[in-house]
């Protein structure tokens, strides 16, 4: 099979008309193949089926071995019959069709899913050296500029070495290898070497997996011995700038289509302090002007308000003013709230952060507030009106807690 008719073998619209007859043998019938290659009226339409069996002919194949023409007696009123001519065929007489129709009929690049161009060249090529010519395959890959035993090197140097552009990597393999690569030679290479285009994960400079598993086994055994009224929440304080986040979009191609979002001049910022129920996803937060130990007073006063009944676990990082003396002065007189500190440097383990990513994602991301107190009644009303939210938030705030590989910090020193 050519290449191009295993094309037509799997063009959804060739494969939509397709018929089996009592014996299970596919075929086609042409009244329905020809308005595919955009052929309305059937005397055109049959001056190509006649071409295409004549090359059917000339190239040593038996004609009705591939197409078969039926007729078929239809009533047209008046008790008078009239004789509908059809072709039955298979699918090399569709591809011979499509071949010996016309080269600059979209519908037929369509169908053979080429482009009009290769269409045209392939059927001047067919007039120099026939079927067979046209039928043979000569293709065999092109040879790759690198060795094996180059691109292996080329692979380590880049698993070692990440590189920002296709540009860069070419630079590389020409003052390496003495090869010119394009830019564009350079992608279709790495994509060969099953290298994609992406930023690295960042991940804490000081963090210590040993201790993110300790708490993480600390964590569960909580799961385990909660009471029937008790929670689980996770607390954290955020800091959002009064400016604007551009962020990724669909936008049409080309700089006229460019898209021009205003910033602002000043760096004004609200502080967050709030808790996200890991079961309910109800949030407790708090805007203050700052955030320190009487703000982390007034958080846990609204939780024990709000949760008057059973304990609540309180997953929380190692901030100063958590660790304050007004704030362990309170807990000392509100023993049904227990604290639970995170390794520092571990804000993979605080759920929260999520909802602080989601909440940029709905509120910063490509919006313009003109003045402060207009980003400060969106971010109000983003966190008082969570439950429309629910769906997303259900899906993202669960404790399927992110991990590092431990190569992954093994190559931080």
């Amino acid at each position: 099979m050519t290449p191009q008719l295993a094309l037509i073998s799997i063009n959804p619209s060739f494969e939509s008309i397709k018929k089996v007859d009592e014996n299970g043998v596919e075929y086609w019938e042409a009244r329905d193949l020809m308005p595919i290659l955009g052929y309305q009226k059937w005397e055109k339409a049959e001056f190509v089926i006649q071409r295409a069996a004549q090359a059917c002919q000339n190239s040593g194949e038996s004609i009705k071995n591939h197409f078969t023409r039926t007729v078929k007696l239809v009533e047209i009123g008046s008790n008078t019959v009239r004789e509908i001519t059809n072709w039955k065929l298979d699918r090399y007489a569709c591809y011979l069709i499509a071949q010996n129709g016309d080269p600059y009929k979209k519908e037929i690049a369509r169908v053979l899913m080429l482009d009009g161009t290769t269409l045209r060249r392939y059927v001047e090529r067919f007039k120099e050296v026939g079927i067979e010519g046209l039928l043979e395959c000569h293709y065999s890959g092109g040879v790759a500029d690198l060795s094996p035993i180059e691109q292996q090197e080329l692979s380590r140097y880049l698993e070692e070495n990440t590189l920002p552009t296709s540009q860069v990597v070419a630079t590389h393999i020409k003052e390496k290898y003495q090869v010119n690569y394009t830019p564009n030679g350079v992608t279709k290479l790495l994509h060969r070497l099953s290298f994609s285009y992406k930023k690295p994960r960042v991940i804490p400079g000081k963090v210590n997996l040993e201790k993110q598993a300790e708490f993480i086994k600390e964590y569960e055994a909580i799961k385990e011995n909660l009471g029937s009224h008790d929670s689980i929440h996770f607390m954290d304080g955020s800091h959002p700038t009064h400016n604007t986040t551009p962020a990724y979009g669909w936008i049409k191609k080309g700089r006229k289509n460019d898209k021009f979002i205003a910033t602002n001049t000043g760096r004004q910022r609200i502080n967050i302090h709030g808790t996200i129920n890991l079961m309910t996803k109800e949030s407790t937060t708090l805007l203050a002007e700052t955030i320190n130990y009487q703000t982390v007073i007034i958080t846990l006063n609204r939780l024990i308000k709000k949760y008057p009944h059973g304990k609540i676990h309180l997953i929380l990082d190692n901030a100063r003013y958590y660790h304050s003396k007004q704030v362990g002065e309170w807990r000392r007189h509100h023993t049904r709230v227990k604290l639970h500190f995170i390794p520092s440097y571990s804000p993979n383990l605080n759920i929260i952060e999520r909802l602080w990513l989601y909440y940029h994602k709905k509120v910063t991301h490509n919006r313009y507030f003109p003045k402060f107190e207009d980003f400060r009644q969106a971010t109000l009303y983003f966190f008082r009106h969570l439950k429309r939210y629910e769906s997303d938030l259900s899906r993202l705030l669960t404790d399927n807690f992110q991990t590092y590989p431990a190569t992954a910090v093994a190559n931080l020193s």
